[in-house]
């Protein structure tokens, strides 16, 4: 079951006086939104199970001298 916790997570927050850290996109890649992305991933936010390309992108940044680079995620289904 799908469900959204942003509203009860900015109470939280609100009440707790505290200015939370955010985290850039590839810490918190949100796959049916997002497509493009820097780096590694770190966090992925999807119903959807991660591609094998994408675990492909992360085994390349694994390796000592791997160069960042911009990376675009295409989902089944899109046109371009």
């Amino acid at each position: 079951m799908q469900y959204n916790d942003q509203a009860s997570f900015a109470v939280a927050i609100d009440r707790a006086q505290i200015s939370p850290f955010v985290l850039p996109r590839n810490w918190n890649f949100r796959a049916d939104i997002e497509r493009a992305f820097v780096g590694p991933l770190k966090i992925w936010h999807s119903h959807n199970e991660i591609p094998p390309a994408l675990r492909d992108v992360n085994n390349y940044y694994r390796r000592p001298n791997s160069v960042v680079q911009n990376h675009y995620y295409q989902l089944p289904g899109d046109i371009g």
